[in-house]
């Protein structure tokens, strides 16, 4: 019985889709970089979300000529972005940056940046990405869609039903 309430209570909470998270270290210095959504499709505009964390609390953008480069497998430079240091910022040490990576296949994101007035030392950190979903028509996203619907539907109204059907035969024999 236990086992059929924990399925109830978990088939009413939505799936959500947390960012796809990728770290990134070089001595003094890592970041993290999240994106969103999770499931990163080819043709489908992305957020990128840059956070740099330092123990020595020196790093800011705004004392750092950062950058970001983005290339793809066969080498093709995407995207060479320097993080400008009078840019809007979410804060100080994060940074929204929207993108679309145009095709599947692996791409390496690499981080660098040295500063400005010599407070920390000059940093690169290289990571692979794999975008393997392609792009889907509209109609196979409206599909989707409607199979994602049908399931959180149908699951919970079949634990109810399983859940009544054992109830209604406790109380018979009980009686």
């Amino acid at each position: 019985m236990k086992y059929l309430l924990s399925i109830l209570l978990i088939s009413f909470f939505p799936i959500s889709a947390f960012a796809k998270d990728i770290s990134f270290q070089s001595g003094f210095i890592s970041a993290i970089l999240k994106i969103e959504p999770s499931e990163i499709v080819a043709r489908e505009p992305s957020l990128l979300y840059l956070e740099f964390k330092d123990n020595s609390q020196l790093f800011s953008f705004k004392r750092c000529d950062c950058y970001i480069k983005i290339t793809s497998a066969n080498g093709k430079e995407i995207i060479n972005k320097k993080l400008e240091q009078n840019e809007q910022y979410i804060e100080d040490r994060v940074k929204e940056i929207p993108f679309t990576f145009g095709e599947t296949g692996v791409y390496t994101i690499t981080i660098g940046g040295q500063s400005v007035n010599k407070v920390f030392p000059t940093f690169t950190m290289s990571e692979k990405l794999e975008i393997s979903l392609k792009h889907k028509t509209e109609g196979e996203k409206r599909f989707e869609n409607f199979k994602k619907t049908l399931l959180n539907l149908v699951i919970p109204l079949a634990i109810i039903l399983i859940i009544a059907g054992i109830s209604s035969r406790f109380l018979i024999k009980n009686k």
